[in-house]
């Protein structure tokens, strides 16, 4: 293995500090760790440019020329990372660089993947303004319930992690860093944690990380989860809006005249087309085409005569035998049909073997 570490330093507006965090870095001990230093200054307006360009020759200097976030930066300093592992410094003082040998001893322990540098594990007292804390606890207990993780610091900016991590690594701002640690959940990475320092500053210091970018981040978190692990509540979604669409349209063709069970027909097939693309491209996020799809297609067509044979017998029933609500019988046959229906889709979409392969993208 490559016994090198890169150490990516996303700088924006940094120039009273850089040039003391890369003298800490060199300073610092890591061990038999050689130290490959990348410097991406991400559109800096305060002559920070200028400090990066001054660095010492053996440093990799990146210039982006428009500010696009931290994300973006470490993006573009992981591109051109050549060590076997990366860490992520921040250029502001807040993080101790001599703190990374921490992080590389547990580098050989097999159960680990990934090592975050936790400022909520070290004993003493946490300092540092109450609110963003608070969002960081928060937000860092909604990634573990949804994610199965253990984490206790999300959001810290010690992250080590070998190259092979690196391409899930998104650009953008400071939620880059909770996509990035979602992407490694999914995709299976073992994550460790071990205490480091944390001298917190506050705005009038230059602090950049704002209020939204907290609620971003949640956003972030939110809608991971609902893209590739929250099947069953993609699907609940996916069927309340066919359910609105099917009771909306069969309300509507009772108000021009038609027969219920006409109107239960006509309404229930429109919405089923379209709860089958909603459960085919999002919930199951199967995007299988060619000759398959017609093995699919075929077996929807079937789910969907049934379900419109069983939609109108339990109307017919429950209006006509049970004396329900003729609306109320619509939406309660609708809800039986999902149940049903979730496990018929979950077959066609996710574990229907064509020809050896298994019919399976998002989990």
């Amino acid at each position: 293995m490559d016994n090198t570490i890169s150490v990516i330093v996303p700088v924006f507006n940094e120039k009273k500090t850089l040039q003391e965090v890369i003298q800490r870095i060199y300073a610092a001990d890591f061990g038999t760790w050689n130290k490959e230093i990348i410097v991406v200054d991400d559109g800096s307006t305060d002559g920070t440019a200028d400090i990066v360009r001054g660095l010492p020759e053996s440093v990799i200097k990146i210039i982006l020329p428009v500010n696009s976030g931290k994300g973006s930066a470490v993006k573009a300093g992981l591109v051109k990372a050549n060590g076997s592992y990366c860490v992520i410094q921040d250029a502001d003082l807040e993080y101790h660089p001599d703190d990374i040998q921490n992080l590389l001893k547990k580098i050989k322990n097999k159960d680990t993947d990934v090592i975050y540098g936790s400022r909520n594990i070290a004993s003493g007292t946490r300092h540092g303004s109450l609110i963003p804390r608070i969002g960081v606890f928060f937000i860092t207990k909604l990634t573990n319930a949804l994610f199965q993780l253990t984490l206790t610091d999300i959001w810290t900016c010690y992250k080590l992690f070998p190259k092979r991590a690196a391409r899930f690594f998104t650009s953008g701002r400071f939620e880059s860093e909770i996509a990035f640690t979602i992407a490694l959940a999914n995709n299976g990475f073992l994550f460790s944690e071990t205490a480091i320092t944390y001298t917190p500053r506050d705005k009038q210091q230059g602090k950049k990380i704002k209020y939204r970018d907290g609620i971003l981040a949640i956003f972030v978190v939110l809608k991971t989860y609902l893209l590739t692990r929250g099947r069953i509540l993609r699907y609940i979604m996916a069927g309340c809006t066919g359910i609105t669409i099917n009771i909306g349209i069969y309300t509507l063709l009772l108000t021009f005249g038609f027969w219920y069970v006409t109107a239960a027909t006509i309404a229930f097939s429109i919405a089923t087309i379209v709860s089958f693309l909603l459960q085919k491209y999002w919930t199951f996020g199967n995007r299988q085409h060619g000759k398959k799809v017609t093995i699919q297609f075929g077996l929807h067509v079937t789910v969907v005569v049934f379900n419109i044979i069983a939609n109108s017998f339990f109307v017919f029933v429950f209006v006509d035998t049970l004396a329900v609500n003729k609306i109320l019988s619509e939406a309660l046959s609708s809800f039986i049909i999902a149940i049903w229906s979730y496990f018929a889709y979950k077959f066609i979409f996710h574990h229907l073997k064509i020809k050896g392969e298994i019919v399976e993208k998002n989990g």
